[in-house]
């Protein structure tokens, strides 16, 4: 009876000790691309406002893009609120910078 007792806890402890990190991993890789999926979404919806010329500012905020119907709100789904419209999508020569608030 003993000895089981002293397997049954090993094997959980080597469950624990192999799953958690496991799994945080593997959330964290989800929420990356969960916001990555976010960003490029707004990214193009940005790019086609100004290559449409609706959007004439080298900085284009969520509340224009969906002021001009280039998006529904867009929901967080890790956070479930909505993505704050003070968030924004700029560009720099070449480069575009997408920024999420909460």
């Amino acid at each position: 009876m003993n000895n089981k007792f002293i397997i049954y806890v090993t094997i959980i402890a080597l469950i624990l000790i192999l799953g958690i990190p496991t799994y945080l991993k593997v959330n964290n890789n989800y929420q990356k691309r969960v916001i990555l999926t976010l960003e490029n979404k707004i990214k193009v919806k940005a790019i086609q406002c100004w290559n449409e010329k609706k959007c004439l500012e080298s900085t284009v905020y969520l509340r224009d893009l969906y002021k001009l119907e280039y998006l529904d709100t867009l929901i967080n789904p890790i956070t479930k609120k909505a993505i704050n419209e003070a968030s924004y999508v700029s560009k720099d020569n070449d480069k575009i910078i997408v920024k999420l608030y909460n």
